[in-house]
C-alpha cells in the first residue's frame, strides 16, 4: 500500500485492511501481508491513542499491565489485518470465493470472540490479565485462520478453536 492509500484511509476513517483491499482492487500494490506501518496505523485507529504514546508503550511490553495488553493487542490487530490481506489475495486468485469467504470470516470472528472471551474468563475471570489472555487467544486463532486461508484450495474455512 502506498502512502497515498494510507492518507486516504485515515481521511475516510477506513481500516487499513479495508484500504489495502481497495488499493488492490484499484490496481495498487498487492501486498499479501500488512506492514508495520499498516499495523501501527490500525492500532492508533482502534485505540484512539496518540501514535507516540503507543510506540513508547510498545517498546517495553513488560513496563506495566497496559503496555503488556497493548503488545498483545498489537498482535491481535496484526493477525486481523493479515486475515484481511489473505482473504483479499484469495479473492484475487478465485473471485468466485468472495461471498463464501466473507460469510466464513464473519462466522469465524463471531466464534473466535466468544471462544476467547470464555477461554480467558474460565482461566482468569476478574483478574487484570484477562484482557491480555483474550487478546493472545484472538491473535493465535486468527493466525491459524490466516494459514488456513493461504493454504486452502477451497472457499470454505474452519471455525476458531481453543
Amino acid at each position: 500500500m502506498t502512502n497515498d492509500h494510507i492518507r486516504l484511509a485515515r481521511r475516510w476513517r477506513l481500516s487499513l485492511g479495508a484500504a489495502a483491499v481497495i488499493a488492490a482492487a484499484c490496481g495498487g500494490v498487492q501486498a499479501d501481508r500488512p506492514s508495520h506501518v499498516d499495523v501501527m496505523a490500525e492500532l492508533v485507529r482502534r485505540t484512539e491513542m496518540p501514535e507516540e504514546e503507543l510506540q513508547s508503550r510498545l517498546r517495553n511490553c513488560q513496563l506495566d499491565r497496559q503496555s503488556t495488553y497493548l503488545c498483545a493487542y498489537r498482535e491481535a490487530v496484526a493477525a486481523d489485518l493479515s486475515l484481511q490481506f489473505a482473504v483479499a489475495a484469495k479473492v484475487r486468485e478465485t473471485p468466485t470465493c468472495e461471498a463464501s469467504l466473507t460469510r466464513a470470516v464473519a462466522k469465524f470472528k463471531q466464534a473466535r470472540m466468544q471462544l476467547c472471551k470464555e477461554s480467558a474468563s474460565d482461566l482468569l475471570e476478574g483478574t487484570s490479565i484477562e484482557p491480555i489472555a483474550q487478546a493472545r487467544c484472538i491473535a493465535g486463532n486468527t493466525n491459524a485462520m490466516v494459514e488456513q486461508v493461504r493454504s486452502g484450495a477451497r472457499c470454505e474455512l474452519g471455525i476458531a478453536r481453543r
